[in-house]
């Protein structure tokens, strides 16, 4: 606010006047100076930008001056280099013998040692195919540097005298080696770091204390002492953390995320980061303080691992938790054979290393020489090992034997009880020349090795092709072990049956033995299908031949398909209220929920949008003649107007297959689009407009995946469609050549290629079989069983080198049809009851005297039996499908004798072959066995003829007289009686059996009947009373034997033998027992023979079952379920189902008051959905920037494989993946 003057009329001799004068001229002074002090400053930027200006043109003058002087070093060390290559060279030349000539430029290079390969290889007796290989290398000899460093090197070069003289050493070095691979990177490294003084490490001491806590080992950790519950439950709590110096793991529950070892953990990192320094490893590698973490807690599982091992558990068969002496015993020995099979896996390495080295280096050999003949076997043999990897080859043991009164170190090599024992034949080529270029080597004498009879304690390796396991070792093993072996199940080749001749690529053996014909499986038509068309194998119009690639398990899932995964009973139907044209009321009406209609129609829309697109990029069409389906919205899902529920459901189930055809045509569009064009998936988003993620998202789910199996089917041959099928996806075909030979229609060339059409001889071969369904001879490569298209079967291999067979086939490491070594004795026949290298006569007297044992202690009606069947037998007929079994020995080559079993229709072809001497008849077996060495002087004629199924003397009236029930025991009467009813009437109406035929004496008193002690204890425990009954073995009770056998009355004799096994059965340990007291442990059993059933286990949460079926039955037909194992063993031991099937079993087990259920099989086309692969992010563009969508994408799928089991198990694994998973599912 101004300030006035007090005089009204102010003049300019007033005070104020002269102070607003003065403050004017005041205000001008500093106006000017600032103007100046501004243009001074627009004057120093100006010069400032000016002087920049020049630096930068200074600097780039700099630049191109180091540039070209740069160039002109290196083309000055170019030319040194060339000169010294020069001179290596001239002085190469003058070293070599005068009568080589040096390899002409663009030749292979000849492998070093090829001039003595007559001394250091091995030639295979069998017919190899010459190929061409690469040479293996050889070691580099020393050579002494012959050129001396110059001044001019050394100026050049900016080093001195002595670095570049080792240079040039080294230089020489290589040039007269085989491997001309240099490495610089070290030197780089070292000539970057010279001078700097090197960081030295921690000790070893100070690792252990940071890293382990003053523990050596990690095996030390089993008698660690853990930190105490008290303190860490306070540190858990927040009371109190542990103490600044003390290193103490907690090993109790939830140590992972116990609050303790997190500070402990902090703890040895922080002391980690300051023992490394700033300038230390850690800092430079710029390793972050997660990942130190992540490390420890890797560690620290492992500790607790060995303490673990250690600490008392609960026995369940004792009831009570082991004492720390039991538990150290027990971890010292779980220690003991963990340090034996890390022993037996770096054996098992080395083996195999080697062996790979060997055979790579001796095709390299073989590779330069002329006559070399047998290359392509030792690539057969090289394919036979890398099949069988490190888990195929041979455990060893170390021992030490005495020779000349000295200690010599050897190895006994197990045998591997799983592999085919031919392969042995083949490996041991291997091993012989792996020794002899050891023996050119020097160093110490590998140690000697033995080949022992004793078995490996190794698994089978997963995943082989059925030819490399032992065949016999196979049918020994569990269905449930079978499975985990995953071997092959496909079959490939050709096969043979009333329709005619099928060409099969990538066929399962079961649907090849039942191929429906044309109008068992017709194909579907565009307009019209049934339900479940699309859920098994049909004969493909060629109209639709991309039915072929539907899926053969549900294809309804991921999270574009899972929508259509819906039944009859989870179906959502809704009702709707709508008003029928030319009506007023409303009317009920039924129509899938709004919702789902919904999505389903949105994944239609894209789905054909995808498929037009896709079609169009092809080039308008899929191919020449091949149409379309309706598509789903045809089928009126859209309209909600059925009458009924029912009717709803069926329209939507009808729309919801209606997707099948659809998305199957789609996956072929996905192999023919792969096949012309790779990038077509640029164009095909950039024409849709649709996210990436649809793309991804398809090629993940099963319309995409094209990893995954698909349904197959019986097809016309479709030209076009042939040459992206055959070999390159899981697709099953079937081709039907028929009947008459040659082929007069056109084949397509993709058959002929591969050579899948049948030559005259493949028809004659297969048309020569026995067998309804004929097939040809199948070989193994990777996971397909496939028709042998090489020649000639493998024959064995020889070790006379000197003497080598006629050449055959190479070997390969599939060998299913090889023909067998040559042996002292055949390979006798399992369940045959002939030991190995046994003649008839010795199995003959075998037989007699196991069977006079038997006959001390035979019941009456056991003999009765007998006498029966040795009357029948004696009229000479061939035995019906009632009669007794038939075992034929036939010769093999060097007069050798193998018993084989025969079914009644074979046996009956070749009875007449042999005369009555010829033929001897066992009736405690009912058994006959036919050879021609029990009288070789006579002549086969034939008997007179017996109908033996109209005249069975053999058989009793009543199955009550052979085997009567057991007595009731104590507890018998809680049974639950209707179990064996309800089974029987079940089972009856399935095999249209009368209720009555159960028990035909109808008029015998009801009740079960008394099965007799002696039956008991031999048909139900395999009882024999020997000669000399044991002594000093445990025995049980006398009354508790007698509640065993179900007769409380029964005594047992002084001298009897089964309170001994009866004891030890109750043990569970019948392999303390007497051979000759059990047949379960008598290798002279009835059970060694063949038996009448076939036996399946059935594996459930809480219990074990067992399916029985007789043998020959279908697999389709109804069976029965038995939890107890004697049960099964008297079905075994009793020959039930042998003469009248499974009625004879159900007969019975109801006369005995055995307790069984009945049981089918699930349809195939029932199959449980199967998991979808791995799902990835899927391809993107190059420069593609992701949006909010793949953001999405990528944490529902990292937090979905985190919470699944396979992202459980991740996090055991280890890494910084396990730390963020362990925090991610934290809470769960």
């Amino acid at each position: 606010m101004p300030v006035r003057c007090q005089y009204d009329d102010c003049h300019q001799g007033c005070p104020l006047w002269e102070q607003a004068i003065l403050a004017r001229e005041k205000n001008q002074l500093l106006c000017a100076q600032l103007e100046a002090a501004g243009k001074m400053r627009a004057d120093q930027v100006a010069s400032l930008k000016q002087a920049i200006a020049e630096m930068q043109q200074h600097e780039g003058q700099m630049e191109a001056q180091f540039l070209g002087d740069q160039e002109k070093l290196q083309g000055m060390v170019q030319k040194k280099d060339e000169a010294v290559q020069l001179r290596a060279y001239t002085y190469l030349q003058g070293n070599k013998s005068p009568q080589k000539k040096p390899p002409r430029r663009g030749t292979r290079v000849s492998l070093a040692p090829t001039h003595n390969s007559s001394t250091r290889t091995i030639q295979i007796p069998l017919n190899p195919i010459p190929v061409t290989g690469e040479p293996s290398g050889t070691s580099n000899p020393t050579v002494k540097a012959k050129f001396t460093a110059t001044p001019v090197f050394t100026d050049l070069l900016g080093t001195d005298v002595d670095t570049l003289s080792k240079l040039i050493g080294k230089i020489e070095q290589l040039l007269v080696s085989n491997d001309v691979t240099v490495s610089v990177k070290k030197f780089e490294k070292t000539m970057a770091k010279k001078g700097k003084k090197s960081r030295s490490r921690p000790s070893k001491a100070l690792m252990n204390h940071i890293h382990k806590f003053d523990v050596q080992q990690v095996a030390d950790f089993q008698i660690y002492n853990p930190a105490d519950a008290a303190q860490v439950a306070a540190c858990e709590g927040g009371l109190a953390d542990p103490a600044e110096d003390l290193f103490q793991w907690h090993f109790g529950p939830g140590y992972i995320q116990s609050r303790w070892n997190d500070l402990m953990i902090g703890k040895i990192v922080d002391a980690a980061l300051e023992d490394d320094g700033e300038d230390g490893e850690i800092a430079q590698s710029g390793i972050e303080r997660d990942f130190l973490e992540a490390v420890i807690v890797d560690k620290l599982e492992s500790y607790r691992a060995a303490w673990q091992g250690f600490q008392p558990r609960f026995v369940e068969h004792l009831d009570r938790v082991e004492t720390g002496q039991e538990a150290r015993a027990r971890g010292v020995q779980a220690f003991e054979q963990h340090q034996l099979d890390s022993r037996s896996t770096s054996s098992k390495h080395r083996k195999y290393k080697d062996s790979v080295g060997t055979i790579t280096a001796t095709i390299a050999i073989k590779s330069g020489e002329r006559n070399a003949g047998d290359i392509k076997t030792w690539e057969r043999l090289l394919e036979m090992i890398e099949h069988l990897g490190e888990q195929g080859m041979s455990s060893e043991e170390e021992d030490e034997i005495e020779v000349d009164n000295t200690k010599v170190r050897i190895y006994r090599v197990k045998l591997c009880v799983w592999r085919e024992p031919r392969v042995v034949e083949y490996i041991r080529f291997v091993n012989v020349q792996t020794a002899l270029f050891k023996k050119k080597q020097r160093g110490p004498i590998p140690a000697s090795r033995i080949r022992s009879d004793a078995p490996g304690s190794s698994k089978a390796p997963c995943g082989l092709p059925k030819s490399l396991y032992n065949g016999e070792w196979l049918k020994k093993s569990t269905p449930v072990y079978l499975k985990e072996l995953k071997g092959s199940k496909y079959f490939d080749g050709h096969i043979q049956n009333s329709m005619g001749v099928f060409g099969v690529h990538y066929g399962e053996p079961h649907f090849l033995l039942d191929i429906p014909r044309p109008e068992e499986a017709p194909a579907p038509d565009g307009y019209n299908f049934r339900m479940g068309d699309f859920r098994r194998p049909l004969w493909v119009n060629p109209k639709y031949p991309f039915l072929l690639l539907l899926l053969r398990f549900n294809p309804f899932y991921g999270p574009l398909l899972s929508c259509l995964n819906v039944s009859q009973k989870n179906l959502p139907i809704e009702e709707v209220m709508t008003i029928p044209l030319g009506e007023t009321s409303p009317q009920v009406r039924w129509g899938l929920q709004q919702t789902l209609l919904d999505r389903w129609l949105h994944l239609e829309s894209l789905l054909r949008l995808t498929l037009w697109t896709m079609m169009d990029l092809h080039g308008g069409r899929t191919a020449v003649g091949v149409y379309t389906f309706l598509f789903p919205i045809c089928y009126c899902y859209t309209e909600r107007n059925a009458s009924s529920r029912l009717g709803a459901v069926d329209i939507a189930l009808r729309s919801r297959d209606a997707f099948l055809p659809l998305m199957a045509k789609i996956t072929l569009m996905f192999i023919l689009l792969d096949v012309h064009d790779e990038d077509w998936r640029a164009t095909f988003q950039a024409r849709t407009k649709l996210h990436w993620q649809w793309l991804v998202d398809l090629e993940h789910s099963a319309v995409g995946d094209l990893n995954i199996n698909r349904m197959g089917g019986i097809i016309d041959l479709t030209r076009w469609l042939l040459p992206y099928l055959l070999g390159k996806h899981r697709v099953p075909l079937h081709f039907l050549y028929g009947q008459n030979f040659p082929l007069k229609e056109p084949i397509p060339d993709a058959l002929v290629r591969i050579g899948f059409v049948p030559d005259p001889d493949k028809v004659q071969y297969l048309g020569r079989l026995p067998g309804d369904v004929t097939f040809s001879p199948w070989s193994v490569h990777k996971l397909v069983w496939k028709k042998r298209r090489d020649g000639a079967p493998l024959l064995a291999v020889s070790f006379g080198l000197s003497t080598p067979p006629s050449p055959h086939a190479p070997p390969s490491a599939d060998m299913a049809d090889s023909s067998v070594p040559a042996l002292p004795f055949p390979a006798v026949k399992r369940d045959s009851g002939q030991k190995q290298g046994e003649d008839i006569h010795a199995f003959m007297e075998r037989r007699r005297l196991h069977n006079e044992k038997r006959a001390q202690h035979e019941s009456s009606e056991a003999r009765k039996r007998c006498l029966a069947q040795e009357l029948h037998a004696s009229k000479g007929g061939a035995p019906g499908k009632k009669g007794a079994r038939v075992f034929i020995w036939d010769e093999e080559d060097g007069g050798f004798f193998i018993r084989r079993a025969f079914n009644h229709t074979d046996a009956a072809d070749r009875w007449d072959e042999f005369t009555p001497n010829q033929r001897i008849y066992d009736s405690f077996s009912n058994q006959w066995d036919l050879c021609t060495a029990l009288a070789p002087s006579g002549e086969a004629e034939s008997d007179y003829a017996y109908d033996e199924d109209k005249d069975s003397f053999h058989q009793p009236t009543s199955p009550v007289d052979i085997f009567p029930s057991i007595p009731d025991v104590p507890g018998r009467e809680a049974m639950e009686t209707e179990t064996g009813e309800r089974a029987a009437q079940v089972l009856a109406r399935a095999y249209n059996l009368d209720r009555e035929d159960l028990s035909e004496d109808a008029d015998k008193p009801s009740g079960w009947k008394k099965q007799d002690v002696p039956s008991t204890i031999s048909l139900r425990f395999g009882f024999i009373e020997p000669e000399i009954a044991p002594s000093s073995s445990p025995q049980m009770q006398d009354k508790a034997c007698a509640w065993v056998v179900g007769d409380e009355t029964w005594s047992v004799p002084e001298t009897s033998a089964l309170p001994t096994l009866l004891s030890h059965i109750l043990e569970g340990n019948l392999n303390d027992a007497a051979a000759n007291i059990c047949d379960l442990t008598s290798p002279d059993s009835d059970l060694q023979l063949d038996w009448t059933v076939n036996i399946k286990t059935i594996r459930q949460r809480d219990r074990t079952l067992y399916e029985i079926r007789p043998r020959g039955s279908e697999a389709s037909g109804p069976s029965i379920l038995l939890e107890s194992t004697a049960t099964i063993l008297q079905i075994v031991r009793s020959g039930w189902g042998y003469d009248s099937g499974m009625e004879s079993i159900i007969r019975n087990l109801v006369e005995l008051g055995a307790e069984f259920h009945p049981s089918w099989q699930r349809p195939v086309h029932d199959v449980p959905l199967a998991p979808p692969s791995q799902v990835t992010l899927g391809r993107r563009p190059a420069g593609y920037m992701p949006t909010l969508v793949d953001l999405g994408v990528y944490v529902r799928q990292r937090d979905a494989f985190l919470r699944s089991l396979r992202g459980r198990v991740a996090l055991f694994y280890g890494g910084i993946d396990k730390r963020a998973g362990r925090r991610k599912t934290a809470s769960n």
